[in-house]
């Protein structure tokens, strides 16, 4: 509907993804979007489908219901991420305006495989809202805007209002290859959390780009530290990796391999050692991660 200079949707979606062991990995989300801003947006990780044909306010309450249940981590993780790259690349208000969902169908695909390692496939339904609706949205969203101007207001007057939560940082997922060394590396299954493990950034990632624009001798070898560690009954791993502040790495490992780790001295076979982020990149890195996301994201969405 049409409301002053806007017009007014809801865009309903379900990602139906998967990830390299087949689990299925569904991700929902429900907006109330203008042709020039985003009134409201949910979103929630799911063990089982949900049908955006249904109408928006039971899938609404769905979503709400199931996000509210025992929702696996990485579900959460992955509906976060989702929901940035949303904002992000405004990319609700641009659907609303242009009426295109397969557009926005094909740019969360796209998202959850190179950011997530997840195959996918997006659906995602637009239905038109009743003005009542609309309004009802508007006037609880001008009432939580006055209402936190009031807070405000009373907190310049009397004591100082308590500190607001930091915003969640926006986190960059890299999948990262493993370094394998079958002489003096570490078993996978001798791994544990705080051990630190070599990997290599892929080349077509946007850091590998920018260190090696920086430092010509990077060859994509990092130090990282390892912050969690998933095996399945195969034998199979994914180990989640630190590799400095909101950048965060994924090695996928197969069997009972040695995995090569960080030595005092160069490895005689090798013709270049090892070398963590080198320290004045990490200085990029410090200035603002959320800068350097989105700076992947015009080069890899664009």
């Amino acid at each position: 509907m049409t409301l002053g200079v806007q017009t007014y949707g809801v865009l309903k979606g379900m990602l139906d993804g998967k990830n390299e062991q087949g689990q299925a990995v569904y991700l929902l989300f429900c907006a109330l979007v203008g042709s020039k801003d985003v009134l409201f947006l949910e979103t929630t990780g799911s063990v089982e489908p949900l049908d955006p044909s249904l109408p928006w306010k039971r899938f609404l309450d769905v979503l709400r219901d199931r996000r509210e249940g025992d929702v696996p981590s990485f579900f959460s993780f992955a509906a976060s991420q989702m929901e940035t790259f949303l904002l992000d690349q405004n990319l609700l208000p641009q659907t609303q305006k242009h009426g295109n969902v397969k557009t926005l169908e094909h740019a969360l695909t796209r998202f959850l495989g190179e950011r997530l390692a997840l195959k996918a496939v997006g659906m995602v339904k637009a239905e038109d809202p009743s003005p009542e609706d609309v309004q009802a949205v508007l006037e609880e969203k001008k009432a939580r805007e006055e209402a936190q101007f009031r807070q405000e207001e009373q907190g310049e007057e009397g004591e100082a209002p308590a500190l607001a939560a930091p915003a969640a940082p926006h986190l960059v997922v890299l999948r990262c290859q493993p370094l394998m060394d079958p002489v003096r590396g570490v078993p996978l299954h001798d791994l544990k959390v705080g051990d630190e493990v070599l990997a290599a950034l892929p080349e077509d990632s946007f850091f590998f780009g920018l260190f090696r624009n920086q430092n010509p001798t990077f060859d994509g070898v990092v130090a990282a530290k390892v912050t969690g560690i998933k095996t399945t009954e195969t034998g199979s791993a994914q180990v989640d990796l630190y590799l400095s502040e909101g950048i965060l790495g994924a090695l996928c490992l197969s069997g009972n391999v040695r995995v090569r780790v960080p030595q005092k001295e160069p490895l005689p076979e090798e013709g270049s050692s090892p070398q963590r982020f080198p320290p004045f990149l990490l200085g990029l890195v410090g200035l603002g991660v959320a800068l350097l996301g989105a700076a992947l994201y015009l080069l890899l969405y664009r």
